[in-house]
């Protein structure tokens, strides 16, 4: 989480954002962490843009 958001800081809005991580997330390899924050980047563009 850490590193993803290192990378792709721009892409978040300023905001206090807490993830919480599902069941089976530790099954997830970092590709697999990075696509899943991906779609909550997407998510979190589209709010912000309608407020």
């Amino acid at each position: 989480m850490r590193e993803y958001y290192r990378l792709h800081k721009a892409l978040f809005p300023p905001l206090d954002i807490n993830i919480i991580a599902r069941r089976g997330a530790d099954k997830l390899d970092y590709q697999g962490v990075c696509k899943e924050l991906d779609r909550v980047v997407e998510r979190l563009a589209g709010i912000t843009r309608s407020c």
